[in-house]
């Protein structure tokens, strides 16, 4: 069995046009070129470029065959946003290159489906993979010390980090965790959460997760049920809690459970203000 088509291969099927492709080294000089020359184009998106930014920084970009495409008057069409990033960081990279397209090929351009983690991870073979991708995120972010900073575009992970989880990490009992629990709480939370704890203590976190499903056995102040009751109070909530208070007060109650601490009083974490805490880190 063949492994891979070359343009030998197609015989003819190929067509003649006249787009050239080719590859160039593109440094922030021939980037800038580029930017000045470009058509018309679309805004930047600055959680685009500082994704990409951040991928340059770390040595993670990689050829995906992604073309910087330049139409017949010799203006760039696509490509602003790599453009910019090189530019920004003054890091120079191989970069594919398509050239001679119509004009009109600029209203096509980026109209496809863009790849989730989720995605990455079903290509990969993983079962649940949107879910498994959302939970591996939390464990970037909380492995990193990134916690306060999920909404940051510049520390998000790429595909490659969370591929590179999913096969490093044994996910798959917390996403059962995650997926028992989800009447109450959202399933990447929990099996995020659930993967850090039960990594602390198989027993405590057995006690602690049956408790926050069933709520059977627990008594007033016990923070499993003050948590319990938060989460089932948002449920019916129409202002929902952001996912990062969320996956605090699960391990604000965790260490909480685990210290023997009782709660006479709600149970609150506080992001922003005089009293704002850092997201809990679980013992």
């Amino acid at each position: 069995m063949k492994n891979k088509t070359d343009h030998h291969e197609m015989g003819n099927d190929i067509l003649e046009n006249d787009i050239t492709l080719y590859t160039v080294l593109l440094t922030p000089e021939l980037a800038q070129n580029l930017v000045d020359n470009q058509r018309r184009n679309r805004n930047i998106k600055r959680f685009t470029l500082s994704r990409y930014e951040n991928q340059l920084r770390r040595g993670r970009w990689f050829q995906t065959g992604e073309t910087i495409k330049i139409d017949k008057e010799g203006r760039m069409v696509d490509g602003q946003h790599r453009c910019c990033a090189v530019i920004n960081t003054g890091i120079s990279i191989p970069a594919a290159v398509a050239s001679g397209l119509d004009d009109d090929a600029v209203y096509f351009i980026d109209i496809g489906t863009k790849r989730t983690g989720g995605d990455v991870l079903t290509m990969s073979g993983h079962k649940n993979a949107n879910n498994k991708a959302a939970a591996l995120k939390w464990l970037f972010f909380y492995r990193n010390g990134l916690m306060e900073r999920t909404t940051n575009p510049a520390v998000c992970p790429d595909h490659g980090d969370i591929l590179g989880l999913a096969e490093s990490v044994e996910m798959d009992y917390a996403m059962q965790i995650g997926n028992n629990a989800k009447s109450i709480l959202v399933p990447s939370i929990c099996a995020f959460a659930a993967y850090v704890f039960y990594d602390l203590d198989n027993y405590d976190a057995d006690c602690f997760f049956n408790f926050l499903i069933d709520g059977v056995g627990l008594e007033r102040g016990s923070p499993v049920l003050m948590l319990r009751n938060r989460l089932i109070a948002d449920k019916a909530n129409k202002a929902k809690l952001p996912q990062i208070e969320k996956a605090a007060l699960v391990f604000k109650a965790w260490n909480a459970y685990r210290k023997k601490v009782q709660i006479q009083q709600s149970l609150r974490w506080r992001r922003e203000g005089p009293s704002k805490e850092r997201f809990p880190r679980a013992i």
